[in-house]
């Protein structure tokens, strides 16, 4: 992630309530990479792309070690990987993302693992796509570091960017939907979240959402 230019000022980073130093062991930061990955994977409609890095992360989660207080969220996570491992169409890929986010924020929270995580350079105002880009940048780090702050400034972002402007109807799999009510429909979900099972439901829509325009070359 960029490090952050937000107002001109430096910022300390997006980070867990937890007490002590940033977690920086080179196997938690590959866990975010994979992640990261499967993410930017579903907002793409690769779904193909979601199986395969699910696939190795599932396999690295399993020859890892992990303080035995962990065992339950690692179990969830691990759930959640196994069915992204063999996910076959692009709404399903979307929840999985919702559910592997905040996965990770929960696991972070409850047994108080300490994450830092640079916030994203801000977005130019005239570009609608680069706002997308950074309100859905810091939507993610609202679920898995997990941030309220960076929730509501990603949802204050993604927010400002609704627009009908150039929305054409586009594919989301089998179906077709209106990308403009789509796009207002997922602004109000993200807003109204306020506690991890929304927020991954929300966050869910905003991939789905965004998967459709992206497949469609939109």
């Amino acid at each position: 992630l960029a490090v952050c230019t937000c107002a001109h000022e430096e910022q300390p980073p997006v980070q867990s309530p937890a007490a002590g130093p940033p977690l920086g062991t080179a196997s938690m930061e590959r866990h975010f990479e994979e992640a990261d990955e499967m993410r930017r994977a579903a907002f793409r409609g690769e779904v193909d792309t979601v199986r395969e890095v699910a696939a190795a992360f599932a396999a690295r989660v399993a020859e890892s070690t992990y303080p035995q207080p962990w065992g339950p969220s690692v179990q969830r996570l691990e759930e959640v990987l196994a069915v992204a491992s063999t996910v076959d169409d692009v709404r399903k890929s979307a929840s999985l993302i919702g559910e592997m986010g905040a996965s990770c924020g929960g696991c972070h929270r409850e047994h108080g693992v300490p994450v830092a995580r640079d916030w994203p350079r801000e977005a130019d105002p005239e570009h609608r796509m680069d706002t997308f880009d950074y309100a859905t940048e810091l939507l993610w780090l609202g679920l898995v570091v997990p941030s309220d702050e960076a929730w509501a400034r990603g949802a204050d972002a993604y927010h400002a960017a609704l627009s009908c402007e150039g929305f054409e109807s586009v594919p989301v799999g089998p179906e077709h939907v209106s990308a403009c009510s789509s796009t207002r429909a997922t602004g109000a979900s993200v807003v109204g979240a306020q506690d991890d099972a929304s927020r991954s439901r929300a966050f869910a829509d905003v991939v789905l959402h965004c998967a459709g325009c992206h497949a469609d070359g939109a």
